[in-house]
């Protein structure tokens, strides 16, 4: 395939469209002030005039430049920004970038002194905490849609991201406090599944800020992006890293081999090529990558249990109940490593050892259903059929439609 044609389809991944926003619930920051007015809805345009891709970004100071992702913009021939009053205006021009991390600093042709901006927060809020996506629903820049945050990963060139709840984030929305302070950026979504994104917190920004060049005309900008970026280990890395995220495991295959053979993303690399073998059933070769990654280092909990599910697949459960158990040690909260437990303890036998992995994973998340099923297993082959028949019934409770808690 072209190297065009791959920068087109590994863009058009990226984009991350909206869902209807007429079931959105949609609310504001305690402190709201000034926060709605300081988002815009951008829209890219190729040659033809033709429809790209659509996404977010902010106003971040008083010259009225806008701050979004790189990939939001490369590849098309012009942009614009549709801001809170309505009026639309062009991107002209590229002011600063960030060449490994991807947020971009842009200007456009539009008064300053008609813009407001936004006020930087803090470090980002702990895991529970509300949270706020400007321009979250829809195309209206002014309107706001909450959530929480939900855990929090590192990963090469970002560094700390963190999972959001809000369903309708996407790629560029700038995420604020309670108080109505920017805190972080969506990077974009995952899936089309509406279950929340990722987003980065603003350290980056404030590098870019302080390393500001001569302006670069949009255009040659986005041509010269598009035809050699996704060559190198970088982009090779968000390319594969967008295609694992949409599901398209055997296209993200090659970028992250290609990334993999840089040592600063070979860790993360490693585990998501892992994450695809195993996808597609390369059970063999996903333990390949799996070890692979952990001899260099990735001691995540993720890794651990992946290692350890993709033992069970071949058929080894004392390694994959050894790998498990690092996974708890690497997080002992971990209610996934201890549901694989327990169904490795209740095919081997080892019941009670089961049903002490069960009860641990609900403690930890007290809606997982399939915990409470694997307890009811426990219980049934102990000969303890009331007590199987009540834990079937809670896990009924949660998840009427389980297939699995009617037996």
């Amino acid at each position: 395939m072209k190297r065009a044609s791959l920068a087109a389809l590994s863009m058009i991944l990226l984009v991350c469209f909206l869902p209807e926003a007429a079931s959105a619930s949609l609310s504001t920051p305690r402190k709201k002030g000034k926060a709605g007015t300081t988002v815009a809805h951008i829209t890219v345009y190729n040659w033809k005039g033709s429809f790209i891709r659509g996404g977010w970004g902010f106003f971040v100071n008083e010259r009225g430049d806008l701050v979004t992702w790189s990939h939001l913009l490369e590849g098309g021939s012009f942009a614009e920004a549709t801001v809170f009053s309505g009026e639309t205006r062009t991107i002209t021009r590229i002011l600063s970038e960030d060449q490994e991390g991807g947020l971009v600093v842009a200007g456009l042709d539009y008064p300053p002194d008609r813009i407001n901006h936004v006020e930087k927060g803090g470090s980002f809020p702990p895991e529970g905490s509300r949270i706020f996506v400007g321009g979250g629903a829809g195309c209206d820049p002014g309107t706001f849609v909450d959530g929480s945050v939900v855990s929090a990963r590192k990963i090469p060139i970002h560094g700390k991201m963190f999972k959001i709840s809000s369903p309708f984030a996407a790629s560029g929305s700038p995420v604020f406090d309670e108080e109505g302070l920017l805190v972080g950026v969506v990077f974009l979504k995952p899936d089309g599944s509406g279950n929340g994104a990722w987003a980065v917190p603003i350290d980056r920004l404030d590098q870019i800020l302080k390393a500001e060049r001569d302006p670069v005309d949009y255009h040659l900008w986005s041509e010269g992006r598009r035809q050699g970026w996704f060559d190198g280990p970088t982009g090779s890395y968000l390319a594969g890293l967008v295609y694992y995220w949409a599901g398209d495991f055997k296209n993200a295959l090659p970028y992250l081999g290609r990334a993999a053979a840089d040592e600063r993303y070979a860790r993360e690399t490693l585990f998501l090529m892992g994450c695809c073998y195993d996808a597609l059933g390369g059970y063999d070769n996903a333990l390949d990558a799996y070890t692979m990654a952990v001899k260099l280092g990735n001691r995540s909990s993720e890794c651990f249990l992946a290692l350890s599910e993709a033992f069970l697949k071949i058929g080894s459960p004392d390694q994959a109940v050894k790998y498990c158990w690092h996974a708890i040690r690497m997080n002992h909260t971990d209610s996934r490593a201890f549901l694989v437990l327990s169904g490795i303890y209740n095919s081997t036998g080892a019941f009670r050892n089961a049903l002490a992995c069960s009860y641990a994973a609900i403690r930890f998340e007290p809606s997982l259903v399939d915990a409470y099923v694997e307890a009811g297993i426990s219980f049934r082959c102990m000969g303890l059929h009331y007590d199987a028949a009540r834990v079937l019934r809670k896990a009924l409770t949660i998840k009427p439609d389980s297939g699995a808690a009617y037996w």
